[in-house]
């Protein structure tokens, strides 16, 4: 344990996972647990165990939103998902969409990038996750740009093509 600060609260590992604590508070936590082994590991399953509830959750509703129409399914791996609000990139299943968050410089604001393999495709393109809708923008050869607010969940997320 780090000797200079007392070990967080189990409220306070909640807000670090659910990402609504300060950057400040963040920070210190960060430098906790990079110290402190008993957090660290606590923390680790604790960020299992959100990533399993959440896989369950999402994979039910997009498992029944899949059937009903047709669009593909992206997943971010666990491993690949601890923080959010960072630069993030996911390929869909298929492959067919590769998708970015780009955040910018001290903002709560991001890009989504969307990329197409087949860069002739014109359209609208929608990505939705167990929340709702979280992107729509016209598709121009093969790319499609939004500004967000973050973070986004990129962990379960459904995307879909209308022409």
């Amino acid at each position: 344990m780090n000797t200079n600060v007392c070990c967080p609260k189990e409220e306070q590992l909640f807000k670090y996972i659910f990402s609504t604590l300060s950057s400040q508070e963040t920070l210190e936590l960060d430098s906790h647990f990079y110290y402190c082994f008993e957090c660290s590991h606590k923390m680790r399953a604790l960020r299992e165990a959100h990533s399993y509830l959440l896989s369950l959750k999402a994979s039910t509703y997009m498992g029944q939103k899949y059937k009903e129409h047709q669009c593909d399914i992206a997943m971010l791996p666990a491993a690949g998902s601890d923080d959010l609000r960072g630069f993030s990139e996911v390929k869909s299943l298929n492959g067919r969409y590769t998708i970015r968050i780009i955040p910018f410089a001290n903002s709560s604001k991001a890009v989504i990038e969307v990329l197409l393999e087949d860069k002739n495709l014109e359209g609208t393109i929608q990505i939705e996750n167990e929340h709702g809708v979280i992107f729509e923008a016209p598709l121009r050869k093969g790319v499609a740009c939004q500004e967000v607010n973050t973070p986004i969940d990129l962990r379960s997320i459904l995307i879909s093509l209308k022409f």
